[in-house]
């Protein structure tokens, strides 16, 4: 009989990928975060630098909390989903700032976009990514030197992220805070990236 639902399970797998375009989880790059997320829960550095911490190590924290296998899995799909949520969230304060009248139609517009509830439901890094960058964002535009905090942490997301600490910078310098300081707080914001 486990045979048969195994059998059963694999069918209904199949035609909801080939015939529906569903995507299987997890996904192939699931693997490549997994891995070094074990490394951090081991409490040692990682073989490969090829891969930026931040995701792993936001799997291996969540992991902690999640009590049964696979935990690393279940753990990637949390950081996702609430990634999702707070990309959500903080999509509607500036996008509620700069269109106060059109952003209940961009919001729906994002929830409803298929690409979006695809990278909410996988494994993948994407919405950590943009959730990251759109805290950053409305940080930037709070003209706050904490956009710093944001911007360091999306420049370990992935080594094209790192474009973020100069537009912190930017953001700093344009709104007419001391020159010094925003340039301190800058490179301050670079060092992890660097440092990795």
């Amino acid at each position: 009989l486990g045979g048969a639902v195994f059998e059963t399970d694999e069918v209904t797998a199949g035609i909801l990928i080939s015939h529906f375009d569903f995507p299987p989880l997890p996904h192939n790059d699931f693997v490549q975060f997994a891995h070094p997320a074990r490394i951090w829960l081991g409490f040692q550095l990682p073989e490969s630098y090829k891969i930026m911490p931040a995701f792993p190590l936001a799997i291996a924290g969540v992991s902690l909390l999640v009590p049964h296998d696979p935990t690393l899995l279940h753990s990637c799909e949390i950081v996702v989903l609430v990634s999702a949520l707070v990309f959500l969230f903080f999509f509607w304060l500036i996008v509620r700032r700069v269109l106060p009248h059109l952003w209940p139609v961009m919001l729906i517009f994002v929830v409803i976009n298929p690409y979006f509830l695809e990278f909410s439901l996988q494994t993948l890094m994407e919405m950590f990514i943009l959730s990251s960058f759109t805290v950053t964002l409305w940080a930037c535009s709070r003209r706050t030197e904490w956009s710093a905090l944001p911007a360091a942490w999306t420049s370990l997301t992935r080594y094209d992220s790192v474009f973020v600490v100069p537009l912190a910078g930017f953001f700093q310098f344009w709104n007419g805070g001391k020159k010094v300081r925003a340039l301190i707080v800058t490179i301050l914001a670079g060092t992890p990236f660097v440092i990795w």
